[in-house]
């Protein structure tokens, strides 16, 4: 049984991501980070400390079940909610997770609405589960912009409890079915690889919701799927030891933009002459939709290449990062392997 770790832990994890990358972004994960009481003061701490984009990861439960609490963390500077969202119906939530949870996911969507905070949808993709499935998903995520900002699709990776691998789900698969499902109104190369990462983990894409109701591809525009971010085990991180490079600096500023609330985030280098060309933009920005997808790693797929060239960590002890991927490998067997030394 684990610990949480404290408030002065963390503290010392934001000196090693600073001093390691800048204000990269944070991402509080787990476990399940909301089963912290005093959440809101570490993301208060966190933008304290001068970190400008803070996240968290979670099933939405307690959100779904306790406006305060989310309205408590959004009050605290909150930014964004990377939401576990399998399917759009009960029944791909009982096969993955055990439970019929569609309505609380329902529930913590309306609830971040109200309260004005941005929300990734986060499906983990697994063949004869929902691989099938991915065009519902984009449509729930249409009908519920502008809070959801974007969809990030995961083919699952076989570590922990998750069984040998049977039948992947690669990048490109995924791809294939968000074209299908857009019936021709998107293309292939419409999504790029990430900026900043090794090239095979993630894609991305930005789109445009028409009249027709279908998505349209906003070009153009600098993409990545993990954007720099760190996560901390509430915590994942990412940073670059060498300091941050223009094409980093460019994918912290697009994912931010991106997955913060319609109304929030830096409008710089937005059009600015006049309330009109300000009011266009905001509408626009409400109708648009980020897609994207990262693959992380297992004992049957690791490769050091995008090892090293990783940009999300975990924070540990001892002031150090360890790419999230290493952190979590298991054997066979599901027995971690590096994770003890962390």
């Amino acid at each position: 049984m684990g610990r949480d770790a404290t408030e002065a832990e963390i503290s010392g994890w934001l000196d090693t991501l600073e001093a390691a990358g800048g204000h990269v972004h944070i991402q509080l994960s787990g476990g399940e980070p909301t089963l912290r009481d005093d959440l809101p003061e570490i993301v208060r701490l966190i933008h304290a400390r001068g970190f400008g984009f803070v996240q968290v990861n979670t099933n939405g439960i307690r959100l779904a079940r306790e406006p305060d609490y989310l309205a408590a963390l959004v009050e605290a500077g909150l930014d964004c909610v990377f939401l576990q969202f399998d399917g759009a119906t009960d029944d791909v939530h009982r096969a993955l997770r055990g439970a019929k949870l569609q309505r609380l996911k329902e529930l913590a969507i309306d609830g971040c609405s109200r309260v004005g905070v941005g929300v990734v949808l986060v499906p983990t993709v697994m063949a004869g589960i929902n691989a099938g499935r991915i065009g519902e998903i984009v449509a729930f995520a249409k009908e519920h912009l502008p809070t959801v900002r974007a969809v990030h699709f995961q083919p699952i990776s076989y570590f922990g409890r998750a069984p040998a691998p049977v039948e992947r789900i690669t990048l490109p698969e995924i791809i294939e079915a968000l074209v299908a499902c857009e019936d021709g109104a998107i293309r292939f190369d419409d999504f790029a690889p990430g900026s900043a990462e090794n090239p095979y983990c993630s894609f991305s894409g930005r789109f445009r919701l028409g009249v027709d109701g279908r998505l349209h591809p906003q070009r153009n525009a600098a993409t990545s799927c993990c954007g720099t971010s760190v996560s901390i085990p509430a915590t994942k991180s990412c940073c670059d030891t060498a300091g941050p490079s223009p094409d980093i600096d460019r994918a912290r500023r697009y994912v931010a933009g991106q997955w913060r609330s319609a109304g929030a985030g830096d409008l710089a280098g937005q059009p600015s002459p006049g309330l009109e060309a300000f009011d266009a933009f905001l509408a626009a920005r409400e109708q648009t939709l980020g897609l994207s997808g990262m693959a992380f790693q297992d004992a049957w797929t690791l490769d050091l290449d995008r090892l090293r060239q990783c940009h999300i960590h975990i924070a540990a002890s001892a002031g150090r990062l360890i790419p999230f991927c290493a952190f979590n490998l298991t054997a066979i067997d599901g027995h971690a392997l590096y994770r003890g030394a962390a």
